[in-house]
């Protein structure tokens, strides 16, 4: 969905039919993010997985998308206030490489990064803070067997994930 935002921004959500697609979760909360905390995916979710995260970060945090020997990194940082989607090494390489895009998503001092991710094989689509949208393709060797990992630099708390397994688009 797109809005004018009462800044005059346009401000991008997804469309609230996408939850009836909601199938089985995981769901974990209050993580100190001293380390990576891998999200475990199971491998029968077919790379059709939404998550949905709130994180405390001090100075910059992301989520990791591997792919066996692939993958993409999103990157928030409080520094530049930009939020970051690296495809770069997220292809075979004879599907080409991807690239680096990203979106200006400056947060105040204490407020939560907010983030709702869907990956449906080739795609990553990721809203942040209710209306940061960037999305990208990748061509992975195996999308079924996608993992993930998020990660803080200078410390952070992953207060809330959910994820869940999606049902294709088509079975809406």
């Amino acid at each position: 969905m797109i809005e004018l935002g009462a800044d005059g921004r346009l401000l991008f959500t997804p469309a609230e039919e996408v939850k009836s697609l909601r199938k089985e979760s995981i769901t974990f909360a209050d993580i100190s993010l001293d380390k990576a905390f891998e999200i475990p995916i199971p491998d029968e979710w077919s790379g059709l997985v939404e998550i949905e995260a709130r994180l405390l970060v001090a100075e910059s945090a992301g989520i990791k998308f591997l792919y066996g020997s692939e993958e993409a990194v999103l990157t928030w940082n409080r520094n530049t206030g930009e939020l970051l989607l690296d495809t770069s090494r997220g292809s075979l390489p004879s599907e080409g490489a991807g690239g680096t895009h990203g979106a200006r998503l400056p947060l105040a001092g204490g407020e939560l990064l907010n983030l709702r991710v869907f990956l449906d094989r080739s795609v990553i689509e990721v809203f942040a803070n209710g209306g940061t949208c960037l999305t990208s393709r990748v061509y992975p060797s195996n999308p079924a067997g996608i993992k993930a990992e998020i990660f803080s630099c200078g410390g952070g708390d992953l207060k809330l994930l959910t994820a869940w397994k999606m049902s294709p688009v088509w079975q809406m």
